[in-house]
């Protein structure tokens, strides 16, 4: 969004040097065009973390610290921000996932097992990096 508030502030400018030329274009329009761009440029700087989940920022690639926990951040409007979810999820081996083992008495047996787990807040710019978004 920083690009478009970009490309309104020079089209303000650019139609504050025309009216100097040109009376037709009314007083109002290139301070309206260039508010909108400086209104523009605030919005693409302002981000939401939902409940539930962490924000990692990243500019140009690069991930950025600290993490952002839940609620209204600034940011600088380059950066993304990538949500990570905290919440306990599971995973289910079972079926044609299952896990052979052998018993005591030395038979093949499947067990069905899940798994739960979440991811640590402090530890997601670490996981993001390295690991990636499927964690």
């Amino acid at each position: 969004m920083i690009w478009i508030a970009a490309a309104v502030l020079v089209i303000g400018i650019a139609t504050l040097f025309a009216r100097a030329g040109n009376r037709a274009i009314p007083a109002a329009a290139p301070v309206g065009i260039i508010l909108t761009a400086i209104a523009l440029a605030i919005a693409s700087s302002i981000t939401t973390v939902p409940a539930g989940h962490v924000g990692v920022k990243t500019l140009f690639g690069a991930v950025q610290e600290p993490e952002l926990a839940e609620g209204i951040h600034v940011i600088n409007p380059l950066a993304a921000v990538e949500r990570m979810s905290v919440r306990s999820e599971t995973i289910e081996m079972v079926g044609a996932q299952q896990i052979t083992a052998l018993s005591s008495d030395g038979l093949r047996m499947g067990v069905d097992v899940s798994v739960v787990y979440r991811l640590i807040g402090t530890d997601a710019p670490l996981t993001l990096q390295n690991v990636g978004r499927d964690y």
